[in-house]
Parts: C-alpha cells; structure tokens; sequence
C-alpha cells in the first residue's frame, strides 16, 4: 500500500472541505436533500470558486452602502447586520451567477449554508415559461401547497417550452418529494464517495491511494500501476458529470 506523503496530509484546507479519510466528517449525508447535494458538488468547481473570489469584495461593499444609505435615510443600525464574505448566508452578485442556476453565489468555503441561498433558481430573465407554485406568497395566484402551474407563451414555438416544463416539473417534484415519480432512482448512494474523491484529488493525493483509501483495494490485488482497478478515475468522471449536470 502507497503511504500519503507528510506534505499532501498537511496540506492546509482553503475551501472547507471536510477530511476525505473520514466519511463521518461529511455530516449526515443520508438526509441531505437534493439541493444539499448540489451546492456541495457545485462549491468544489474551480470556475464556482474563481467567480465568487472575484465577486464577493464589490458585492459586500455595496451591500454596506445600501445600508448605509437606509440608516441615514430611516434611522437605525441596518449596517450592523450586513453579512461578511465568511458568514454563511452571505451571497455575491455577479453576471456568472446565472450559470450556476443562482441568483447570487454563496461562499463555497462554506458547506453549511442556509437553504435560501443554495436552492437553484427557476426563474431565469431569459426563460420561455413562467412557473408558478403554491409556496409562492408573493403571486396573485391561488394554488394549493404542493401544486404548481405553468404559463405557455403561445406565440412562440412550444417545443422548446415543453422541454423546459418537463425539466422544471421534475426538479421541483424532486426538490418536494426527493425523488422523481416514475423516473430512474437516483444512486446517491455513490455520491459520497465521488466527493471524497474530488477532496483528496485537490489535495494532491494519487489516483492508487484514492483506488486504497477510499474504495477498500489492498494493493495486492494488482501487480502494477497499469493493471490495477480504476475506482477512482470513475468516480471523479462520475463527479464531474453530476456536478455538469446540476447546472443543465
């Protein structure tokens, strides 16, 4: 078996990564719902990273002169309960954010965060449908909790609206129930796994102690680093797919 070197294990943690070795570390992963799975494999992209670092500066300063400009207009100490940057709750502005189904990026150093700000956003400006649900408190419509209705355009084509629809229908009823009706199950089981993955990957650690470490091979099974079994390459594949996949 390959030993870790001194320099991966002591690595320091910039991004709130839990200790890959330990699945326990991770928290209740068995009850995290869909949207929890999501932000976490969301936060661990570079791209996700990048724009929040770029972002989260100018988006705090603003938000301290909005409430600046309201404690000077209205009186009180609105300031006082601005977040910081390394709060959770905390969110970003920044063009990118539409990317990531956000309507502005929280800290992803940050994997506990509140589920306001990492439920992905349906209601895109571009967006050839208008959804409405019977959580809404803010809509004129009156809709049963647990229900939800969808306005068609019908002046434009409605073959790329009904394909919006389905995918919408179904993130919903996913994010309401856990599951989709009907539709394959989805193997979270996995998922674990193909986090701690990503998390000892960015530490520097190889593909054979991944293979070791994570997924149980002894490292006699195999005689050489070109025949033995490719768990870990998978899982990061596997990773990367899902996370693309939570942005479609």
């Amino acid at each position: 078996m390959t030993g870790l070197s001194q320099a991966v294990t002591d690595e320091p943690n910039d991004w709130g990564l839990p200790d890959w070795r330990d699945p326990a570390d991770y928290g209740a992963t068995k009850a995290w719902p869909l949207f929890r799975w999501r932000w976490e494999f969301i936060r661990r992209r570079e791209d996700y990273r990048a724009d929040f670092d770029r972002a989260a500066a100018c988006s705090h300063a603003e938000d301290l002169r909005e409430a600046e400009a309201f404690d000077q207009q209205h009186g009180g100490d609105s300031t006082s309960r601005v977040l910081s940057p390394d709060q959770p709750g905390f969110t970003a502005w920044c063009r990118e954010a539409k990317k990531y189904r956000f309507l502005e990026l929280p800290n992803p150093r940050i994997s506990d965060q509140p589920f306001q700000v990492i439920v992905p956003n349906l209601y895109q400006e571009d967006s050839l449908i208008r959804i409405y649900t019977g959580n809404d408190v803010d809509q004129v419509i009156d809709l049963p909790i647990g229900t939800m209705t969808i306005r068609f355009d019908l002046t434009k084509a409605l073959e790329p609206q009904l394909h919006h629809a389905k995918d919408h229908l179904q993130l919903f009823q996913t994010l309401k129930i856990g599951f989709k009706k009907r539709a394959p199950k989805l193997h979270r089981s996995n998922w674990l796994s193909y986090l701690r993955a990503e998390d000892a990957r960015s530490e520097g650690v190889s593909l054979l102690d991944i293979d070791t470490r994570i997924f149980g091979w002894d490292g006699v099974t195999y005689s050489s680093e070109g025949n033995r079994p490719k768990r870990a390459e998978s899982a990061l594949k596997r990773a990367k797919a899902l996370s693309e996949s939570f942005l479609a």
